[in-house]
Order: structure tokens, then C-alpha cells, then sequence
């Protein structure tokens, strides 16, 4: 495997048993992808983050404990917010994306 495969996954590449990988809805995308083609439909490319990328971008802005302290109020009805992510959503600062996943080579060229 690649490096950057790492972080990034073309759909037609990817199927049901890549659930853990990229999340249940990339993967049907991945079944769909290469269903219809198999089947002469024309599908538009697309690509897919992995969940290795998800925690590489919650890793470099230590938002893991912030994320589960939110959680914990919002579940116990302590929170202002109706949803938990609104205080993420509203940060004046956004957030840091980490070399390894903001490189060039780490996104696939659509053609």
C-alpha cells in the first residue's frame, strides 16, 4: 500500500468490506461505482477519506478529549447546545490540517 492510500481511497476501489476503512457510506458508493460501470453506466469519480485521515486531523488539533467532554455534557443534559457539534462549528479558528494530509500528493487528481 501506498503511503497516501493511507488517507485517500478512489471509490471504484473500495467496497463493502472497506466499511471500517472509510465508513459504510463510501463503501456502498465503492459498490455502486463499480456495479454501474461493470453495467456500461458512467459514474462520476470520486474518492474517499479514511478513517485514518479522520483521526491524523482530530490528533492534530487535540480535539479527541474536547470532543468527549462535549459528548459527556450534552448526553447528561448539561450542554447549551442542542447539538454537540455547534461549538466546533461556530470556532473563530479553524482548525489545523495536518503536512501529511494537506500535501499535494496525498489527494487524488480528478480527471
Amino acid at each position: 500500500m501506498h503511503q497516501d492510500d493511507r488517507y485517500v481511497r478512489w471509490f471504484e476501489t473500495l467496497n463493502n468490506t472497506d466499511v471500517p476503512l472509510v465508513g459504510g457510506k463510501n463503501a456502498s458508493l465503492g459498490e455502486m461505482v463499480r456495479t454501474l460501470k461493470d453495467r456500461g453506466i458512467p459514474v462520476p469519480h470520486g474518492f474517499a477519506t479514511t478513517a485514518a485521515a479522520y483521526w491524523e486531523f482530530l490528533k492534530a488539533n487535540d480535539l479527541g478529549g474536547k470532543i468527549e467532554a462535549l459528548l459527556k455534557d450534552w448526553r447528561q443534559g448539561q450542554s447549551p447546545w442542542r447539538r454537540p457539534a455547534r461549538p466546533f462549528a461556530a470556532s473563530s479558528s479553524g482548525p489545523n490540517t495536518p503536512k501529511k494530509l494537506r500535501r499535494r500528493s496525498a489527494l487524488p487528481t480528478m480527471s
